[in-house]
């Protein structure tokens, strides 16, 4: 992580629990198997919704 980012990085791990930070990281394996394999489909909604999430840790979307 470039030294200047640290900080946000930082930041988003102290927000979020290791629970949670599990979940996302399975949500981003998932939309990078999508985006690998299921090429009708797009990956932009998964994509949207880790980003929500991660921002914002009591949302709740179901894609």
């Amino acid at each position: 992580v470039w030294q200047n980012k640290r900080p946000l990085y930082n930041a988003a791990l102290m927000r979020l629990s290791a629970s949670r930070i599990c979940a996302l990281i399975s949500l981003l394996a998932q939309a990078e198997i999508k985006a690998k394999t299921q090429y009708d489909e797009s990956v932009w909604p998964t994509i949207h919704q880790l980003s929500l999430e991660t921002c914002s840790p009591d949302i709740k979307l179901a894609i």
